[in-house]
C-alpha cells in the first residue's frame, strides 16, 4: 500500500510534464530493464529493435541536454533569469562532469582504442541514457528533491527485491545458477556481483529511508509507520542475508567505506578504533583467500606499466586484459620464482575497476572520474 500510493504520487507529479514526462518514463523504464539483464546478454531479434529505437532516441537526448544545458550557463553568465517553463535547463556541476566524461569516454573508444569494446561502449552509453532522461524529466528543485528523496531509493529497493526473489528462487531450486560452483548467482554469472549489486541497493534505500523516516510516519500515523518500518526491514534484511551468503570480500570493503563517509563526523571522532579495525579486517579478508587476494594484488600491479608509456590518454577502451597479459608475461620473465605464480588463474576479468580506469583511458579519464566521486560526496 506504501509502494501503491508513493508511486502515483511520484507520477501524478512526473506526468504534469505531459508527453515528455511519458517519453522520459518510456526510457527510464527500457533502460532499467536492461541494467536487470545477466551479464553480456543474448539479444533476440526483438532486443535489437529496442537497441535501434534507443539508438536513435540518444543523440536526441543528448541535443536537447547539452542545448538546455548551455541555454543555462549562459543565463547565469548573463544573469538573465529564467522563464518557470525553462526549469529543465538547470545545471550543477556534477552535470558537466558527467557529460565532459562521457564525450571523453566516446572520444576514446573512437580515436585511441583499438580494441573490441563494442559492448562496453553500449553499457556506458546506457548508464548516460539514463542519467540524461532523469535530469530532463527531474530537472526542476522540486522533482530532484522528489528524485532523491522517492524515486532512486525506490527503484534501488524494487530492483534489490528482484535480485532477491531471483536468488530465493535459485536456492529453492525453481531457476538454476549461472555458476556450476555455487548455489545461486541471482541475474549475474558469479555471486560476487550479485553482492556489490544488492549492496549498492541496500545503502541507498536504507539511506534514503533514514532520511525520510520521519516525514513517512507523519504521513502515514503510528499503525502505519509500524507496517512501513516492518516492508522496508524485510527487505533490506533479505538483501543483508543474501550478500553475506555470496561471501564477497570486495562487497564488505566498499560497505564499510560507505559507512565510513555516511558518518564521516562520528568516525573522525573515533577514527583511532576505526584504524584499528580496519587494519584487522584487511588482515582477515586477506588470509580468508590468500592465494586469491595475491591473485588481485598481483593483476592490479601487472598492467601499471602501460600506465607510464600512455600516462595522458591511456591504451583505449578495452585494453585492459592485452595489458595485464603482457604486464603478467613481463613479471615472471623477470621474476620465475616468485611465489604469485601458483596465485594465477585465467585472467579474464577485471578485479579493480580503478586500475582498469587508469590504464585504459589515462589520467585524464581518471582525474575526471576522481572529480565525479568528490563533488558527489
Amino acid at each position: 500500500m506504501v509502494v501503491m500510493l508513493s508511486g502515483m504520487d511520484i507520477l501524478k507529479r512526473i506526468c504534469r510534464k505531459g508527453v515528455f514526462g511519458f517519453i522520459g518514463i518510456a526510457t527510464v523504464a527500457i533502460v532499467m530493464s536492461y541494467m536487470l539483464l545477466p551479464v553480456e546478454p543474448q539479444l533476440g531479434s526483438s532486443d535489437m529493435r529496442v537497441l535501434h529505437v534507443v539508438s536513435v532516441a540518444f543523440p536526441l537526448a543528448l541535443l536537447v541536454a547539452l542545448a538546455s544545458w548551455t541555454v543555462a550557463l549562459v543565463a547565469r553568465w548573463r544573469k538573465i533569469p529564467l522563464m518557470p517553463d525553462q526549469s529543465l535547463a538547470g545545471l550543477s556541476f556534477i552535470d558537466l562532469l558527467i557529460s565532459l566524461a562521457y564525450i571523453y569516454f566516446a572520444a576514446n573508444v573512437y580515436a585511441v582504442s583499438s580494441f573490441p569494446c563494442a559492448t562496453v561502449f553500449w553499457r556506458v552509453s546506457l548508464y548516460f541514457v539514463l542519467y540524461v532522461a532523469l535530469r530532463l524529466v527531474l530537472a526542476s528543485a522540486e522533482n530532484i528533491a522528489l528524485m532523491h528523496s522517492w524515486i532512486v531509493p525506490m527503484l534501488c529497493l524494487l530492483c534489490g527485491l528482484f535480485e532477491v526473489v531471483t536468488c530465493a528462487k535459485q536456492v529453492f531450486g525453481f531457476e538454476t545458477s549461472h555458476h556450476f560452483r555455487y548455489i545461486f548467482t541471482g541475474t549475474f554469472f558469479n555471486p560476487g556481483p550479485t553482492a556489490g549489486f544488492l549492496l549498492v541497493m541496500l545503502v541507498v534505500a536504507a539511506i534514503a529511508y533514514e532520511d525520510n523516516r520521519p516525514s513517512i510516519l507523519r504521513r502515514m500515523g503510528r499503525r502505519g509507520g509500524i507496517l512501513t518500518d516492518m516492508i522496508i526491514c524485510c527487505v533490506l534484511l533479505s538483501m543483508v542475508v543474501f550478500a553475506i551468503g555470496c561471501c564477497s570480500r570486495a562487497a564488505v570493503v566498499a560497505l564499510a567505506i560507505v559507512m565510513v563517509v555516511r558518518y564521516r563526523q562520528w568516525a573522525l571522532r573515533h577514527w583511532r578504533p576505526l584504524a584499528l579495525a580496519a587494519v584487522v579486517l584487511t588482515v582477515i579478508l586477506y588470509f580468508l583467500k590468500q592465494s586469491s587476494a595475491d591473485s588481485r594484488l598481483l593483476m592490479a600491479y601487472a598492467p601499471l606499466g602501460a600506465v607510464a608509456s600512455h600516462p595522458w590518454l591511456g591504451v583505449g577502451v578495452g585494453g585492459y586484459m592485452q595489458c595485464l597479459t603482457d604486464g603478467l608475461a613481463s613479471f615472471f620473465v623477470t621474476h620465475p620464482d616468485s611465489p604469485f605464480v601458483d596465485s594465477i588463474g585465467v585472467a579474464d576479468q577485471c578485479f579493480c575497476e580503478p586500475i582498469r580506469l587508469l590504464v585504459e583511458q589515462g589520467g585524464c579519464g581518471f582525474a575526471l572520474c576522481a572529480m565525479m566521486v568528490m563533488v558527489a560526496l
